[in-house]
């Protein structure tokens, strides 16, 4: 597509509230989209760096003894229980593995 081309969504259907929320879905598509490539920066959502982290800390703590071992792999518990509190609350099954 070049730079600066419009494009037009024609939404159909039989309801009216479906259709509003067809257009919502768009719009935060499009919103979301243009964002993205105005700031290249971004984070990934969804657990994405709790899990990142929860791996780093994990390998981390296979390298230490005693209580400090014991320490981080608890963080890391309490990192990947909000890993799995959104994969709860989205409806998918939660299933880490080391």
């Amino acid at each position: 597509m070049e730079e600066g081309a419009i494009s037009s969504i024609v939404v159909r259907g039989s309801m009216y509230d479906v259709m509003e929320e067809v257009e919502r879905a768009i719009d935060d598509g499009v919103n979301t989209f243009k964002c993205l490539t105005r700031e290249p920066r971004y984070l990934a959502g969804a657990g994405a760096v709790e899990i990142e982290l929860a791996n780093r800390l994990s390998d981390f703590a296979n390298s230490q003894t005693g209580l400090v071992q014991y320490a981080i792999k608890q963080f890391v518990l309490a990192f990947e229980s909000i890993v799995k509190v959104l994969c709860d609350n989205s409806g998918e099954n939660v299933r880490l593995d080391h």
